[in-house]
């Protein structure tokens, strides 16, 4: 048992998601007719590419999710491997979901953070896409929510944490968080992929470490629901990052619910927590 929950240092810190990502990838019956759509922003210096998706009955005022790829992703990795659209239509068709939209951008191996190397991203997504894409959709601002994988549920904590009060549920699976003080080997800096500075810059990450973030959750008049949900067999580890986060924000206050379950870090585990993690957001915006 020790030696499952302190695994070696590469094991706990080195972050593979493109090696979990590298799926044959599957044509569901919800994908057809889908449009790739691109959002232009001049700061990016790149157009960003995402993909936007209404569930059956979902219009104007209805809630929005935005599923958060991992490393080595993109936009279609939620579509083509996580079974997304699929599982939306077929909650919503049992009502346990309402109709809703789903928004899933393409970010690269950026981790959602504001960079050099990768350009605003969370800046990007926080104040171009997601209120561009809200007025057109004319959707309710309490009705919103962020679920990623890996680098993408580091991503989520991120950007959940930087503007809390937007944020009415995160859900974060297989989050890559780690413990505060880590120290990185040289292979987990190389998949950090330049965001945190080249070399690596310990304090650009420790800014936008989301457990750095914990108090801006802890002092918002309305925290976010938070669900974290990994495998206890999670190749990398992550599941200790992940219980430390949560039990850093129960310490502080802050509501949250996490799970610790059989599985791995792989698409199996994800299709698997996809269901009720929409499940948990719906009854967050219900309540």
């Amino acid at each position: 048992m020790r030696e499952r929950l302190e695994p070696s240092l590469n094991r706990r810190l080195f972050l593979a998601g493109a090696t979990s990502l590298a799926v044959t990838p599957r044509m569901g019956a919800a994908e057809a007719g889908i449009e790739p759509r691109e959002f232009g922003v001049a700061a990016l210096g790149r157009p960003l590419p995402y993909i936007a998706y209404a569930t059956a009955g979902a219009g104007p005022g209805a809630p929005i999710v935005y599923l958060l790829h991992g490393h080595g992703g993109s936009e279609w990795s939620w579509v083509r491997a996580g079974a997304a659209l699929e599982t939306a239509e077929a909650l919503v068709a049992t009502g346990e979901l309402p109709p809703l939209h789903l928004v899933l951008p393409g970010v690269g191996n950026s981790w959602y953070v504001d960079s050099d190397r990768h350009g605003p991203v969370a800046t990007t997504l926080l104040d171009g896409l997601m209120p561009a894409l809200e007025a057109e959709l004319a959707v309710d601002p309490d009705r919103r929510g962020l679920i990623g994988l890996s680098m993408g549920g580091f991503g989520t904590l991120h950007l959940g944490l930087r503007e809390p009060e937007r944020f009415r549920f995160l859900g974060a699976l297989s989050p890559a968080v780690f413990e505060p003080d880590a120290a990185f080997p040289d292979i987990q800096l190389g998949l950090f992929a330049g965001a945190f500075g080249e070399p690596f810059d310990p304090s650009l990450f420790a800014a936008a470490d989301p457990f750095n973030r914990i108090p801006l959750a802890a002092a918002a008049p309305r925290p976010p629901d938070f669900y974290l949900a990994t495998g206890a067999d999670d190749y990398f580890g992550l599941e200790i990052g992940t219980f430390a986060f949560y039990r850093a924000l129960e310490e502080a206050g802050v509501a949250a619910q996490v799970r610790i379950l059989d599985g791995r870090h792989d698409w199996a585990f994800w299709r698997d927590q996809l269901p009720a993690t929409l499940r948990r957001f719906a009854a967050a915006i219900a309540a």
